[in-house]
């Protein structure tokens, strides 16, 4: 493996988490070690959710375990938000950012298993058709939705894609 050491990540590393979000990283780790490879991780808004993807991302790739990403966005703003986020892992790994219609087209021209990680931020859309259809298509080995909100409206469960989850 090419990648550095972890402690020389770590000392870069310009965001310390907090306690919460180290549970997490440690429970995503805990459910891949049973062979789970989906997670659905529910905040509220503003407690570090992409925080902690980018923590996982960094060390999936030290691992070596994966080398291309999509993270699936819902808006603009939220497509720059990752696109600064995501510069220093850039080094490390093929960062793909799409807006959820941009990826449901692209799928066509992609083999199944082309991305290792698939990040779904706002993945309390991820019942809408095409990013179902865009869900269902790819089968990376860790697929991570994000959301401040697990029950949508129409009471449809977030579980048909993501599986079982626990709240934190």
């Amino acid at each position: 493996s090419h990648f550095k050491p972890s402690t020389l990540i770590r000392e870069k590393r310009k965001v310390h988490l907090y306690e919460h979000q180290e549970t997490i990283l440690e429970d995503l780790k805990k459910h891949r070690a049973n062979g789970e490879t989906t997670a659905l991780v529910v905040l509220p808004t503003g407690t570090g959710k992409s925080q902690i993807v980018l923590e996982d991302l960094n060390n999936l790739a030290r691992e070596g375990k994966i080398h291309r990403v999509l993270i699936m966005v819902p808006s603009l703003k939220v497509k720059e938000d990752w696109e600064n986020r995501v510069q220093d892992l850039r080094h490390h790994l093929n960062i793909t950012i799409e807006f959820y219609n941009k990826s449901f087209i692209s799928r066509n021209k992609l083999p199944s298993d082309y991305y290792d990680y698939i990040c779904f931020d706002e993945a309390h859309h991820a019942q809408a058709v095409n990013c179902h259809k865009t869900l269902t298509y790819f089968d990376p080995k860790y697929l991570v939705g994000l959301t401040a909100t697990d029950e949508r409206l129409d009471m449809k469960k977030l579980q048909d894609i993501f599986g079982e989850y626990d709240k934190h």
